[in-house]
C-alpha cells in the first residue's frame, strides 16, 4: 500500500468513526493508558495557565546556541518549579510556551493559577529577583501569561511510530 493510500485510509477512519469521550476528575499524564491514538478523548475540568516567551527569534539571532539554551533552561526551570510548587501539572511545552493545568474550575483553582502567574512574573521580571538579574546578563526575557478555565478535551494526536 502506498503512503498516499495509508494516509487516506487513516484519515477516512478518523473522520468517519465515532469519537468516544470519557469524563474524568484528574489531569491525565502523558503516559496515561486511557489516552490512545484512536478516536478517544478524556474530558476534565481545569484552570489553565499559558506562558509564552515573546520575541524568541530575536533571542536566537542575538546569542549563540549555548547562551540561548541556558536562557531557555533557566526560563523553563523557573516556570516548572513555580507551577509544581502550587500543584500545577505541566503537560505541554510548545516551543517557548508552556501549558500548566490546575485541577478544577473552582475559585481556589483560579486563585492558585493567578498566584502561580504572579510568582512567575516576579521571578522573571522583578528588579529584586536574582533570576531576572542572571537572565539579564544576556537578555531580558519578554513573555505573556494567559489564564482560562473550563472543560478540556485531551487526546493523543499524531502518528504512532508502530502504526501500520
Amino acid at each position: 500500500m502506498s503512503l498516499k493510500e495509508k494516509i487516506e485510509n487513516k484519515v477516512t477512519e478518523i473522520i468517519d468513526n465515532d469519537f468516544e469521550v470519557t469524563d474524568i476528575t484528574d489531569v491525565p499524564n502523558v503516559d496515561d493508558s486511557r489516552l490512545t491514538f484512536g478516536n478517544t478523548g478524556l474530558r476534565f475540568e481545569a484552570t489553565v495557565l499559558y506562558i509564552d516567551m515573546r520575541e524568541s527569534t530575536k533571542l536566537l539571532n542575538n546569542h549563540n546556541r549555548k547562551t540561548t539554551a541556558k536562557l531557555h533552561m533557566a526560563y523553563f526551570h523557573t516556570i516548572v518549579s513555580i507551577a509544581n510548587s502550587l500543584g500545577g501539572s505541566v503537560r505541554s511545552f510548545n516551543g517557548d510556551g508552556m501549558l500548566v493545568f490546575f485541577q478544577g474550575t473552582t475559585k481556589q483553582s483560579l486563585s492558585t493559577a493567578v498566584m502561580s502567574a504572579m510568582k512567575m512574573v516576579y521571578m522573571l521580571n522583578n528588579d529584586d529577583s536574582k533570576v531576572k538579574k542572571k537572565l539579564e546578563k544576556y537578555s531580558a526575557l519578554n513573555f505573556g501569561i494567559g489564564l482560562d478555565y473550563g472543560k478540556i478535551l485531551c487526546t493523543k494526536a499524531g502518528a504512532y511510530s508502530g502504526a501500520s
